[in-house]
């Protein structure tokens, strides 16, 4: 697949999301968001994403640098 088909398909994934409605004006996180939790897209910067112990949060417990115990959008977003 070239560049250009590909692209296609990555608009395809943002509007089946409908991305552009729920964040007129996006941030990176929330590029970032859309496919890694698209659930957080939009939300404020102290949502939690994610709680300790939870087997997302076990994956991901790189982004919880303060070792809170859960990962908020800021969270992520300092880390992109």
């Amino acid at each position: 697949m070239d560049r250009v088909t590909q692209m296609d398909w990555v608009l395809k994934y943002y509007n089946y999301f409908k991305f552009t409605q729920k964040v007129p004006n996006p941030k990176l996180q929330d590029l970032y968001l859309c496919i890694f939790w698209p659930a957080a897209v939009g939300q404020s910067l102290n949502y939690v994403i994610w709680q300790g112990g939870s087997p997302q949060y076990n994956a991901n417990h790189g982004f919880d640098t303060a070792n809170a115990g859960y990962i908020t959008v800021q969270m992520v977003a300092n880390s992109i």
